[in-house]
């Protein structure tokens, strides 16, 4: 009796151990899995690394817009280049630069009555760079252009064109010096350009009771 009753309690201990083992052993195998189970874990965290690097391949992406920055800089260029265009405005100033001043107009122009001293009435007109000479009578006329003037030297020269009848002036190409005081003009005459004979008798046009040649009196009829 004693000795089965040590059996069972050796039965019985012996099925304890085997219990507590295996709970051991599963407990072991379910802590190793989950150690994997935690490998697991870290590998997709690497994955989420690598997600990572995608981002970082939009980036290069973004860089690709900048390159676009580059086209933009190149139509900059492109604006530079029209910029350039504005140097023909440059050329068009240098043109202008070469535009000759226009002097002023004669100071004589109009329409003038001959006073004297000799000769027969008519009218001297002195305007568009031409000086007509008519006779009252209409008995004769000359035109002339004025090739040449100067208002401060009091100066002119004219170049015979068309004459009709006993005209006056005499000659083909004929100097001038002028005198102007007021409403009467005083002309002095002589043949050959940039000769200018010297004004001898203003208002006149006599030394004594001598006329002087080509010398003639105008009132302005203007």
């Amino acid at each position: 009796m004693r000795a089965a009753n040590l059996a069972r309690t050796f039965m019985l201990v012996g099925s304890l151990s085997v219990g507590v083992w295996s709970c051991n052993k599963s407990s072991g195998s379910n802590a190793g899995t989950g150690g994997t189970a935690g490998q697991g874990g870290t590998g997709g965290a690497s994955t989420g690394a690598g997600g990572a690097t995608g981002s970082g391949g939009a980036s290069t992406g973004a860089g690709g817009a900048t390159g676009s920055g580059g086209a933009s800089t190149g139509a900059g260029g492109a604006s530079t280049g029209a910029g350039g265009a504005t140097g023909a405005g440059g050329a068009s100033t240098g043109a202008g630069g070469t535009t000759t001043v226009q002097p002023d107009a004669f100071e004589v122009d109009g329409t003038w009555a001959y006073l004297g001293p000799s000769d027969t009435p008519h009218s001297l007109k002195i305007s568009n760079g031409a000086m007509v000479y008519t006779d009252e009578a209409g008995q004769w006329s000359s035109n002339w252009t004025i090739k040449d003037y100067d208002n401060g030297l009091h100066h002119f020269e004219v170049v015979f064109e068309s004459g009709t009848g006993t005209y006056l002036p005499v000659g083909q190409n004929m100097s001038g010096t002028y005198d102007l005081n007021g409403p009467i003009l005083t002309v002095q005459l002589a043949n050959g350009l940039a000769s200018y004979p010297p004004m001898q008798s203003p208002g006149s046009c006599t030394e004594g009771s001598t006329f002087i040649p080509d010398c003639r009196v105008y009132v302005s009829q203007n």
